[in-house]
């Protein structure tokens, strides 16, 4: 009985730590080592599997029967491996969807096939120094951005970041077999890949699955292209190939090389005197638009803008549209500031001054098979609005120097009376003052002379009331304390 006691007193333990947040507790555990028990796993209440342990971990026959498949497969964040361990087996960690970070010690040697694979929530990997072998398809499909592999690896699976959409660069330290130097053979691939010219064969599936591929360049030293190659490739754009003979594809079937990916009338360019070769050769005869390499008969949108610069004022809104001519749709092209701390751009041209100062607005086409690509850019110098009021902002004779001007106003609030004075004359010698309204409905009468009226059905534009003046003042009497206008500016 007391024996019973002292279990049930354990569990309701372990089940109030799991409840109030307190040091987490092991939940399951075994062996995974080659030779039996030389490396342990165990798995924690706070989604931790740590593999520990000295030497390599048991190959298994099917990724069912790795011990923690079935248990903590579909809720493990995190996996640490301590140093010591060796080498992992294939499927160790596949499919693990909300793994989030993998540590991984120095001393391992070896990733086995499909290790990391579909770990749909692994943005980064840090492989150790000692590393010498990486499986197939080991780090496939997984939202990585960036690949390092070390100097010390001396062998690499075929495909090992296939299906890596936001892989933009696979960094290649010095010594590395990301070329298997004794055939010369590219054996990963990502989207900004530059195939060195040297390279004789592209492996199995290099390029297999990366939708974000836009375009390739083959050199001409490449002879032959392993099946899946750039199979659903389906972002790309066009192919250049040097190849003065069409390099060698998957004999069995053809459309195992580019199958599922690019659409047949890209734009493939080969050597002139080759275009007839790559139109019978296996795997390249699905395609239907080839060219000479240096030909280019896409038209030339000549994008410009009228201008080299535009001002604009802080606040102000102008279409740069308008200013820009362009045979393209404007939904084809991209718009982008060098300073959007001065001045942002929409995706449509239209500019908004933020602060004082100057930016280059550039404008781009990326091109396609009609047109080539284009550019242009343009100056916008931005200055401060001088005199604004803000709607419902009261004018007093303590702020209407700072709204108008220092020496160029005063305001009784007891008559509501309103003077400018020293104002500067305009191009014509006269001297005036603008109202400029841009809100829906208005209505400012100034001392029953002058009215500036817009309707909710009226005009679009702001309307404006413009007074000579004469003997450089001009009193303004009865205008309201409460100025009920968006704007009202002085120039």
């Amino acid at each position: 009985m007391k024996q019973k006691l002292l279990s049930l007193f354990a569990a309701l333990l372990l089940g109030a730590g799991a409840m109030y947040g307190l040091d987490p507790y092991e939940r399951y555990s075994g062996t995974c080592g080659a030779d039996g028990d030389n490396l342990t796993w165990s798995y924690m209440s706070n989604k931790v599997l740590t593999i520990s342990g000295t030497g390599a971990m048991a190959e298994y026959e099917s990724e069912a029967k790795i011990p923690w498949y079935g248990v903590i497969k579909n809720e493990v964040e995190k996996i640490v491996v301590e140093p010591g361990v060796t080498t992992l087996c294939k499927n160790a960690f596949y499919g693990c969807m909300y793994l989030k970070s993998v540590t991984l010690p120095e001393g391992l040697l070896s990733i086995g096939a499909y290790c990391f694979s579909t770990g749909w929530n692994l943005q980064s990997i840090t492989l150790p120094s000692t590393l010498q072998t990486i499986g197939d398809e080991a780090f496939e499909n997984l939202p990585l951005t960036s690949l390092t592999i070390p100097a010390s690896v001396t062998s690499i699976g075929k495909a090992i970041t296939g299906t890596c959409n936001n892989l933009e660069t696979i960094v290649v330290e010095a010594g590395n077999a990301i070329i298997e130097k004794e055939t010369n053979t590219l054996i990963a691939g990502c989207k900004s890949t530059v195939i060195p010219n040297g390279v004789e064969v592209i492996a199995e599936a290099v390029f297999n699955n990366i939708s974000t591929l836009e375009s390739i360049t083959i050199p001409a030293s490449v002879d032959s292209m392993g099946i899946w190659a750039f199979s659903y490739c389906t972002g790309l754009k066009s192919i250049t190939c040097y190849a003065e003979t069409p390099p060698a594809v998957y004999e069995y079937n053809c459309d195992y090389i580019f199958n599922n990916g690019a659409a047949n009338d890209i734009p493939v360019y080969v050597p002139a005197s080759s275009i007839d070769a790559y139109k019978a050769a296996c795997g390249w005869s699905n395609f239907t638009n080839f060219k000479a390499i240096g030909s280019d008969d896409r038209i030339d949108l000549e994008i410009r803008f009228a201008t080299e610069e535009t001002n604009i004022e802080v606040g102000q809104e102008f279409d740069l549209s308008n200013i820009l001519y362009a045979r393209a749709m404007l939904s084809d092209l991209t718009w982008t500031s060098s300073d959007e701390r001065v001045a942002t751009v929409d995706e449509y041209g239209r500019v908004l001054g933020v602060k004082e100062g100057e930016t280059t607005i550039r404008v781009s086409y990326p091109g396609n098979d009609d047109f080539l690509p284009g550019k242009a850019s343009i100056k916008v110098i931005v200055a401060e609005k001088e005199h604004f009021v803000i709607l419902n902002t009261k004018v007093t004779d303590s702020n209407c120097n700072d709204i108008f001007g220092d020496g160029k106003a005063s305001y009784n609030p007891k008559t509501t009376t309103l003077t400018l004075s020293n104002l500067e004359a305009d191009a014509d010698g006269n001297d005036f003052i603008r109202f400029e309204q841009e809100v829906p409905y208005f209505n400012i009468n100034i001392n029953g002379k002058c009215a500036i009226t817009n309707t909710r059905y009226g005009i679009a534009s702001p309307g404006y009331c413009s007074m000579l003046i004469t003997g450089g003042e001009l009193t303004l009497s009865g205008l309201m304390n409460q100025i009920e206008a968006y704007d009202l500016i002085l120039d």
